[in-house]
């Protein structure tokens, strides 16, 4: 740990190579004088055939949702040239990370950023196809462990939706390494103040 530190944290999280630089629990523990150990708990992987298949065919969607991060990256895994048509779409997506990740393929007719979660950007699309702005299915890649509240009310309305589970959440490959190694570097932080202790107290019984 390092010198003046205020002590040593572990944050567990998934891991997001694109994003290991710009986190800001990591970032805000660091400023504070933190040593922080980053466990990554989770990891993806991604399912591009039948997304791809469906990207290829823009004529028959009115535009795509992104709930996360990682939805827009299948989409990059998938193709990451995407064909004209789908640049000049509307598209809803969740999240201002999510929206920087879709503007990155292309995608600049984003709405729905800061609307906070699927169940306000579901709401928003209801009242776009309400307004017929919606003509065709909209396409939604998305994990295999998604929740059911955005599809469930957009159902609730007719809003057609073709759903694609494009990516899979699984535990991280190393984590038990990871964890092994932050148990170690535990033990020797308590050695360290164990002996630190040890040595004040036959400092403070010498004077």
């Amino acid at each position: 740990m390092a010198e003046g530190s205020r002590g040593m944290v572990a944050l567990f999280k998934s891991s997001d190579e694109n994003a290991l630089n710009d986190d800001r629990y990591l970032t805000l523990l660091e400023e504070h004088n933190f040593t922080v150990n980053l466990v990554p708990t989770l990891s993806f992987e991604y399912q591009t055939e039948y997304l791809r298949e469906r990207l290829q065919q823009p004529h028959k969607y009115s535009g795509i949702i992104l709930t996360s991060p990682r939805s827009a990256e299948s989409i990059n895994q998938a193709m990451a040239d995407l064909p004209r048509a789908w640049k000049e779409m509307r598209h809803y997506c969740v999240g201002i990370k999510t929206g920087e990740t879709a503007i990155n393929l292309g995608l600049k007719n984003l709405v729905g950023q800061t609307c906070g979660n699927a169940e306000n950007l579901s709401s928003l699309i209801v009242k776009d196809f309400q307004k017929g702005c919606i003509p065709l299915p909209l396409l939604f890649p998305c994990s295999s462990l998604k929740l059911d509240t955005l599809p469930r009310t957009l159902a609730e309305h007719n809003v057609p939706i073709n759903i694609v589970n494009s990516y899979v959440t699984v535990p991280h490959p190393q984590l038990r390494d990871f964890v092994m190694q932050l148990s170690q570097k535990v033990k020797a932080e308590k050695r360290k103040k164990k002996n630190g202790t040890l040595k004040c107290l036959f400092r403070n019984l010498l004077i």
